[in-house]
């Protein structure tokens, strides 16, 4: 199973990344066809949110389905992407201001 799962991984690294924002309600096997989702593993997240909060990868149609119908209850539309492999990076944008990293000095 884990050779099939790896399998997946490199087989989706290889596809083109697509990504569509759909309301839950618009998510259908024929919508991801439609916009070059229909390989799976792909990652579904919300709209709205912040870091990793509410992302998960999907396996399948199924999993995906499962996801809308209880993750996304809060949400309304979500945004399915390819999935890439590889290491996972996060990047928190702030606005312009004065930051202290907690245990650096200040330079007041």
């Amino acid at each position: 199973q884990q050779q099939q799962q790896q399998q997946k991984q490199q087989e989706a690294a290889q596809a083109p990344a697509a990504a569509v924002v759909l309301l839950k309600e618009e998510v259908t096997e024929e919508a991801l066809r439609a916009n070059g989702l229909a390989r799976f593993p792909l990652v579904a997240k919300p709209v709205r949110g912040r870091g990793s909060q509410g992302v998960q990868m999907v396996e399948d149609y199924a999993s995906l389905s499962r996801y809308l119908a209880e993750d996304l209850e809060r949400w309304g539309s979500v945004i399915v992407e390819g999935f890439l492999g590889g290491m996972e990076v996060t990047v928190t944008v702030l606005p312009p201001g004065d930051y202290v990293h907690p245990g650096s000095s200040s330079s007041s």
